[in-house]
């Protein structure tokens, strides 16, 4: 199978995309016992970003998340500095 590097982006836009719905789904509605949840699906995505060679657009996301969106979910900024600590991409 080939992949050409149009149907690579539309594929790195979608998993982008659904990734996002499920953080703000879960946050928005403070499911406190899915902050995890959350964390790990936006660790996951800026690991992805950053092993395409594009770290910034996965720190950039972070930082959407931590410091701008949900700057006031102290509980949710706790899973994700936890699950940020075990990333062996991040947790240097």
């Amino acid at each position: 199978l080939i992949i050409t590097d149009e149907q690579n982006k539309e594929y790195i836009n979608w998993v982008e995309y659904i990734g996002r719905k499920r953080i703000e789904k879960i946050v928005s509605n403070k499911y406190r016992k899915s902050y995890n949840k959350a964390a790990e699906v936006l660790c996951g995505l800026a690991e992805c970003f950053t092993l395409l060679g594009e770290k910034e657009r996965g720190l950039k996301l972070i930082s959407t998340y931590r410091d701008n969106m949900y700057n006031r979910f102290t509980a949710f900024k706790r899973e994700l500095s936890d699950v940020l600590k075990k990333s062996r991409i991040f947790g240097r």
